[in-house]
């Protein structure tokens, strides 16, 4: 099975650079997950300053998903403006098999960002099958056509 741990960050697309966490993210990590549709999704609570300060910290080591954590979590940012996270992961169930997830700050929701952070995040990892949960029924109707 290929090596992850190789992986040159940051992933850059034509509209998208995507790097690894740093403690720094607290503040954008906390404007968009203590929004209250953010956190609806994800079965959570809204974020308070203090949950987004621990996370950013806890994200930061995970960028080897062949590593220790088994997990590749990225920022996503536009214009070098942090505007949501994707993230890889093994499951439990099999070394190949990977979960995908990803938030977008709603403010940048409609124009395919998470759907080409999601692409640039899987190019290169054919050693692992990823299966993400694309739950249209509450996208915005110009997300649901999206790749």
């Amino acid at each position: 099975m290929p090596d992850d741990s190789g992986l040159s960050l940051p992933l850059v697309t034509e509209r998208l650079r995507l790097r690894a966490h740093t403690p720094g993210d607290a503040a954008w990590l906390h404007r968009v997950y203590a929004q209250p549709d953010v956190a609806r999704y994800l079965l959570d609570d809204p974020w308070d300053a203090a949950r987004a300060a621990r996370e950013a910290v806890t994200h930061e080591p995970k960028s080897d998903l062949d590593g220790g954590t088994h997990t590749l979590a990225l920022v996503i940012e536009r214009e070098r403006i942090p505007i949501g996270d994707v993230l890889l992961w093994h499951t439990d169930t099999h070394p190949r098999i990977a979960d995908v997830g990803w938030v977008l700050d709603p403010a940048h929701a409609g124009r395919g960002f998470a759907g080409e952070a999601v692409a640039e995040v899987l190019r290169g990892r054919s050693s692992t099958t990823a299966c993400a949960a694309w739950s249209r029924s509450w996208m915005p109707a110009e997300d649901r056509d999206a790749p």
